[in-house]
């Protein structure tokens, strides 16, 4: 499964259409990761699947997954100067998507790594180079590969988050901004053209209606009628 997503471009200055689709086609790509990792997270911490490994070779391994995961940020902020204690909010907006791809990129290669790990693992067992050293370390690594997802999530979080907060302010911004004489006759188009599909649609609800009584008006008048001529039939006599 690939991790790493193309970034937003630079925002412009009017959030043309294009720049729309682009950001929501995004987004939605982001989110379908985001449940493919979450469902291998619990595929890889099922046992029911696989044996896990004794709490204490566990703890062991996600300390060791964690101080992988830090070194990658701390990595990730030198290359594009981060300072310590700093955070890459303090980028300018296309920098810290970059941030986010470069860290991404890193996650994903540790990614290919730990899953080829298990795989080869795996596959010795199959074709039957079982021992219970080989069988242990395949074990190692499903937990190494299932705490390295947990801070894949993590960062996955963070950019979600962080696009959220910047689409606020573009929206914003793009609020606030004067329309050139050209979008002002677009947005009064569009607001006639929304007006008239609304009264359209009133008009045919009001005709709607006005069909419905009409038709009961005359099933009760045809009923009326009917009881009319069956009484009048009853009360004639011989």
């Amino acid at each position: 499964m690939d991790l790493v997503t193309p970034t937003l471009p630079p925002l412009p200055p009017s959030l043309p259409a294009e720049y729309l689709r682009t950001r929501n086609v995004q987004k939605e790509a982001d989110e379908t990761k985001f449940e493919l990792l979450n469902k291998e997270i619990d595929a890889l911490n099922n046992p029911l699947l696989e044996p896990l490994l004794p709490a204490e070779d566990d703890d062991t391994i996600r300390n060791s997954e964690r101080d992988i995961s830090s070194a990658a940020f701390r990595e990730t902020n030198a290359e594009l100067g981060v300072k310590e204690g700093e955070s890459y909010e303090n980028l300018a907006r296309a920098q810290a998507l970059v941030w986010f791809t470069k860290l991404e990129e890193r996650f994903e290669e540790r990614s290919t790594k730990l899953r080829a790990d298990a795989l080869s693992y795996s596959l010795q067992h199959v074709i039957g180079r079982t021992n219970p050293t080989r069988f242990n370390e395949y074990l190692q690594a499903r937990a190494r590969l299932r705490y390295h997802y947990h801070s894949v999530r993590q960062v996955m979080r963070m950019k979600k988050a962080y696009v959220e907060k910047k689409e606020k302010e573009e929206e914003v911004i793009e609020s606030r901004r004067a329309l050139s004489y050209g979008e002002k006759v677009m947005k009064w188009q569009a607001m006639v053209m929304s007006r008239r599909k609304r009264h359209a649609s009133y008009l045919a609800s009001v005709k709607a209606r006005r069909a419905s009584k009409g038709a009961q008006k005359r099933t009760g008048a045809e009923q009326r009628t009917g009881s009319d001529q069956r009484v009048g039939t009853d009360d004639s006599g011989p």
